[in-house]
């Protein structure tokens, strides 16, 4: 699966392999050591690996979702921290009214320096749902942000091959205009001497101008897409870029193979975390209708008043709920609301997900179908405008039919160029939508 047009350094390299002569053999070797040891100095085509390559390094997207998943796994943290015990130095200093007694144990300063221990015993098992749904959307972010990277991706690969596609369009207006221009130079030598209508000038004239503004359009359209092309992976607009010779064609994957890695899909198995985590929101909002137990305890450094000899003490509280104006049944509502949104976001993702998958699927496959028809398309039309070039010079066509001609190779040419980028698209397409990075 090539494009129609080649860069024209291989078709040089490639004429200058061929000549022949009695220092061939040395001339081959030194061009080649040249070519190697200087390529990198002229040229440094870049591959679509390696724009993504850059563009995970300079596009914001990825980091943001890296920063997102660092933030999810310090709220987990954070909740583990509520399982453990909580060590304080706690001071305190008191200054009251004088007592009567001014020289008895009560006295107007009261001061504490303590170690304070508290342990959670038993909250209705709220904090370790807490902590097992925060675990649970760590897991669905992780796998967001391979998500994100796969958009990116097929990002990439869309302004990569938009762009190379437009490059290639561009060569072949070119080539037409070339042609057309010197169409148009041979009637007017033709029409002096009476050889050709002027109403065939006329229509080269026209011909030429029509195919400049398509040049112009199709230039602007290339600026475009090297701006876009800069604006996803930060490379500059003026990098060339290299099509990789991997081939679509065959391409025998059947359409269940692509199916069955739905559930595999970075952002399927994001909303499943994301239900698994309603799930314990539940169960830790159902824990606000149990009792509470906690252990605490404290060790004095310094204390005045009627306990100043005592060091220690160790007490335990049980808090029982009795009624919290409804807010616990509230709360447990509001979780099993979130918990049938995530149940339907996750069939909506899937339901997607198979739509994507099947839609890129017979898009390549009719990319490749249209592929074959294309080259056979470029082949006649190629054949048919030489034989229309030897029949006017015979005088048996006129110069409409010649300019027809071109025209219907340029088209088929474009044609399979377009195809040609479209069908690689395709490809990444499906692979990204199945939740795979080639």
């Amino acid at each position: 699966l090539t494009p129609s047009c080649a860069p024209k350094r291989e078709v040089i390299v490639t004429l200058c392999l061929r000549h022949t002569g009695p220092y061939t053999d040395f001339m081959k070797t030194i061009l080649l050591l040249l070519l190697c040891s200087g390529a990198n100095a002229f040229t440094n085509p870049l591959s679509l690996r390696e724009a993504f390559r850059i563009a995970l390094e300079k596009n914001e997207s990825p980091e943001i979702s890296k920063l997102q998943a660092v933030q999810a796994d310090e709220r987990v943290s954070q909740a583990f921290g509520k399982l453990l015990p909580n060590l304080s130095l706690v001071g305190a200093y008191q200054r009251q009214d004088s007592p009567l007694d001014a020289t008895g144990p009560l006295k107007s300063d009261q001061s504490t320096v303590k170690f304070s221990l508290t342990q959670p015993v038993f909250h209705g098992f709220s904090d370790i749902y807490a902590y097992e749904s925060l675990k649970a959307k760590l897991r669905g972010q992780t796998a967001n942000t391979f998500q994100t990277t796969l958009n990116l991706y097929v990002s990439v690969a869309k302004v990569f091959y938009d762009t190379l596609s437009i490059e290639h369009d561009v060569i072949n207006l070119n080539h037409l205009l070339e042609l057309s221009e010197k169409r148009e130079k041979e009637l007017k030598d033709r029409t002096q001497i009476g050889r050709s209508r002027k109403g065939e000038l006329l229509a080269a004239l026209s011909q030429v101008a029509t195919v400049k503004v398509q040049v112009e359009s199709a230039k602007f359209q290339l600026i475009q897409a090297r701006d876009n092309f800069q604006f996803i992976t930060g490379v500059e607009s003026k990098a060339e870029l290299e099509d990789e010779p991997h081939a679509v064609i065959p391409h025998t994957a059947s359409l269940e193979l692509y199916l069955n890695m739905v559930e595999n899909r970075p952002d399927v198995t994001g909303q499943k975390e994301e239900l698994a985590s309603s799930d314990d929101l539940v169960l830790a909002a159902k824990g606000g209708h149990w009792p509470s137990l906690d252990l605490s305890g404290n060790y004095y450094l310094h204390r005045t008043g009627l306990l100043a000899d005592s060091k220690w003490d160790v007490g335990v509280s049980l808090l029982i709920p009795i009624f919290k104006g409804f807010s616990t049944q509230g709360e447990i509502r509001e979780a099993v609301a979130k918990r049938k949104e995530r149940e339907l976001l996750l069939a909506q993702t899937r339901r997607a997900a198979v739509k994507d998958i099947r839609t890129a699927f017979y898009n390549l496959r009719s990319g490749i179908v249209q592929y074959e028809a294309l080259l056979v398309a470029v082949k006649t039309a190629n054949e048919n405008h030489k034989q229309q070039l030897r029949e006017y010079g015979y005088g048996l066509v006129s110069n409409l039919d010649v300019i027809q001609a071109s025209n219907t190779l340029t088209e088929a040419r474009r044609n399979l160029d377009r195809n040609h980028y479209q069908t690689k698209l395709a490809l990444v397409s499906l692979q990204a939508a199945a939740g795979q990075i080639p």
